[in-house]
């Protein structure tokens, strides 16, 4: 229950542009908790944050609808039990902030019966609008049968304030 509750807590709250990585991660791992109960050894889930990566802000909404996706079509086409990873880092090198969640099932491609791609196509125009070429979202297969969804957002753009609350 308390997972639910926290989870409530967060999607509930009024939301400015942005948010730290870290407060929506939470969030994520109170749906998650839900989502363990309700499949029990059916759904493996980790997170891998960095602490500086979750003192990053983000848009609102950024990992939310990774997740969903990873669960929607991970349970369609994972093997038993569904793996879900979540990580994010940043690379200093290249000034940037990366974001992935990665599933052990199979790319579902958003013109097909089972896609109705709302959500990555809703991420992809927001990361366009807020960041031009900056900001990406991709998508691969692994070869060990895995799919990762990957978000690439500018640290200097958000230092800025382009996307700022």
């Amino acid at each position: 229950m308390a997972g639910v509750a926290g989870y409530l807590r967060f999607s509930l709250r009024p939301a400015g542009d942005c948010q730290l990585l870290g407060e929506e991660i939470e969030a994520l791992e109170h749906y998650l908790r839900v989502e363990k109960a309700r499949f029990e050894e059916k759904l493996v889930y980790e997170i891998r944050v960095s602490s500086e990566a979750g003192a990053h802000r983000v848009p609102v909404a950024t990992v939310q609808p990774l997740l969903e996706n990873a669960m929607k079509y991970g349970r369609k086409t994972s093997p038993v039990p569904l793996r879900l990873v979540i990580s994010a880092d940043i690379l200093p090198q290249s000034g940037i902030l990366k974001v992935a969640v990665a599933n052990s099932g199979r790319w579902v491609d958003e013109d097909s019966e089972h896609s109705h791609g709302i959500g990555l196509s809703n991420l992809r125009r927001r990361l366009e609008l807020l960041f031009g070429r900056e900001g990406r979202l991709t998508h691969t297969a692994t070869d060990d049968g895995w799919v990762k969804v990957e978000v690439v957002i500018p640290l200097e753009s958000m230092e800025e304030g382009r996307a700022a609350s």
